[in-house]
């Protein structure tokens, strides 16, 4: 059997994310095709943001092209209405004025994709600095908490970066040419990959290997895509099943060994060999005698259960031909959230994984802001599970989720990260965000967070959210204010809800928060301080999997600044 498309149904093509590919009018036009039980939507609300030209712009809100909408709200699919944020302090912080100066302009010409199309524009709101981020209008997200006003739509969280408004479950069966493939569907009445074929289309990069790995392949893999003009599923990005499934490979049981995990095995050679990709389990707070002879998805599902949510922290490595400083690989740090789900296609509990990326502008199309795992990982022009080694951990923090009280941590805490986001995007009113030793990712990360701890305390004291996050709240104060608990004072700023001053080169006030200089160090030290407080985490690695890619090499992230370790 075979899914067989015509040119004459509804259709919606998502614009190349290249700059130097121009997506022509009637390839924004339409809307994207009804779900079915073989392709289903990505989100409830998902659409495409457009830049409102200068002389038409309203609120600091943005055009949003209705992709895939609620059923009672199904009338909205294919129409382009105004979307905005519901009324926010920290969206009134980071409305700036945007003016290039010279470091922006030598940037341009480097290559880096700064946000030229709202330069010299006044109060350039976090929607509009998202919208504009690059040179098309290709950016495509997800909506949540939408309240319909009319023909608005009102948000309160910051819009999530996706690719495509459609996703599917498929093995791959066969490649016809460079971006052309056979697959077959998850069938969910036999509960295997006996539905239809299909003949799809993958965009942006030619060396996709997604058959290389037999075993990752015979589980499968997600495609997320729109169809094309001609009907034919064009799919920007693959996310492999059996990552995030709630499954493990190994149980590490016990503090020590853990930490011995950790710090020695998490990077070693073996962890880091092209093409490996694993999921560990660390029970710091369970003995290893107690191990018996439970399976290991069980004792996974033990610890992650359908609804259950979590804090996640990123780092990746280097590869050969990827930024290097004197020779080593500094890394990446990234905060995210992780939620237990039930997949819609084989309704198993898996990871749902948002990343909040605190991203300088980059030659690659990388944004700063909320990224779907399968954006920012999986997309076939600029995801990183193609060429970096990654080590995720998802760790289970119950009361940071607690919304007892009227209120929960969680919420503050993504506030605050998508306000450093915004910060990035106009680059400080800039327009050009780089990377130095006193605004990077792990500094800036840890910025928030220490923004959200004073948020966390007002609601502690307000009663508002649950008391157990005070000793939570000590934990991470340590971690990232070690000294004394000194902050820099853009961390003060910050806290104490003024707006940020123009950009500065010192690097002095960054070591009143050593352990956060290094993405690496901060990740490890964060991991460590779970480990201390006896809690559970899922490590998920991959080490350059779904590609061909000869040239990339995996390495590990420079671990700390000490010359003897």
């Amino acid at each position: 059997m075979e899914i067989n498309r015509t040119a004459q149904a509804p259709t919606q093509r998502i614009a190349p994310a290249a700059a130097t590919e121009a997506a022509s009018g009637a390839e924004k036009s339409g809307q994207a095709q009804d779900p079915s039980k073989f392709w289903k939507p990505t989100a409830d609300w998902a659409g495409r943001m457009v830049l409102p030209k200068e002389g038409e712009r309203l609120n600091g809100g943005v055009l949003f092209e209705v992709r895939q909408a609620p059923k009672n709200h199904s009338h909205l699919k294919g129409q382009t209405i105004w979307l905005n944020f519901e009324d926010s302090d920290w969206v009134k912080r980071e409305t700036r004025d945007v003016n290039p100066n010279k470091e922006t302009e030598k940037g341009i010409q480097l290559g880096y994709q700064h946000p030229e199309r709202i330069m010299g524009w006044k109060q350039v709101s976090p929607l509009e600095s998202l919208a504009g981020a690059r040179a098309q209008d290709d950016m495509v997200v997800s909506l949540k908490d939408v309240r319909v006003d009319g023909k608005k739509l009102m948000i309160k969280k910051e819009p999530v970066q996706i690719t495509g408004s459609q996703k599917a479950l498929v093995t791959f069966e066969k490649k016809i040419d460079g971006h052309t493939w056979q697959v077959r569907h998850w069938n969910p009445e036999s509960k295997d990959f006996s539905g239809p074929q299909e003949i799809i289309k993958t965009t942006g990069r030619d060396d996709l290997a997604p058959m290389k790995d037999r075993r990752m392949n015979r589980k499968g893999w997600y495609l997320y895509g729109d169809p094309n003009q001609k009907g034919q599923m064009e799919v920007g990005a693959l996310e492999p099943r059996e990552l995030l499934q709630v499954g493990t490979d190994q149980v590490i049981r016990g503090k020590d060994a853990a930490l011995r995990y950790l710090k020695e095995e998490n990077w070693r050679l073996e962890e880091r060999e092209k093409g490996h990709m694993t999921r560990t389990l660390l029970r710091p707070a369970e003995a290893k005698e107690t191990a018996g002879i439970t399976p290991l998805k069980e004792q996974a599902a033990e610890a992650f259960k359908p609804g259950d949510k979590a804090i996640l922290l990123h780092l990746f490595g280097g590869a050969v031909g990827a930024p290097a400083t004197l020779g080593v690989f500094l890394g990446h740090f990234a905060f995210g959230l992780a939620e237990v789900v039930t997949d819609p296609f084989t309704q198993e509990p898996r990871f749902h994984v948002e990343y909040k990326q605190i991203y300088a502008h980059n030659r690659g199309g990388i944004v700063s802001g909320s990224q779907s795992w399968q954006s920012y990982m999986g997309d076939t022009h600029r995801g990183l599970v193609f060429d970096r080694p990654v080590s995720d951990s998802v760790v289970k923090v119950p009361e940071l989720f607690d919304a007892s009280k009227g209120a929960k941590g969680s919420d503050m805490l993504e506030d605050r990260l998508a306000e450093m986001a915004a910060r990035y995007r106009s680059g400080h009113g800039d327009g050009a965000s780089f990377v130095s030793s006193a605004q990077n990712c792990s500094q800036d990360s840890s910025q928030a967070l220490h923004a959200t701890i004073s948020d966390w305390k007002q609601a502690v004291a307000d009663g508002t959210i649950p008391e157990e996050l005070v000793t939570f709240s000590q934990e991470l104060t340590s971690h990232i204010t070690p000294i004394f608990g000194w902050a820099p004072k853009a961390w003060k700023r910050m806290a104490s809800n003024q707006q940020a001053k123009a950009k500065t080169l010192k690097w002095l006030p960054a070591l009143k928060a050593p352990k956060t200089i290094l993405p690496r160090q901060n990740y490890e030290g964060l991991n460590k301080m779970a480990i201390d407080l006896g809690r559970e985490s899922m490590i998920l690695k991959t080490s350059v999997i779904g590609a061909d890619n000869p040239d990339a090499v995996p390495s590990e992230p420079l671990q700390d600044l000490n010359p003897f370790n």
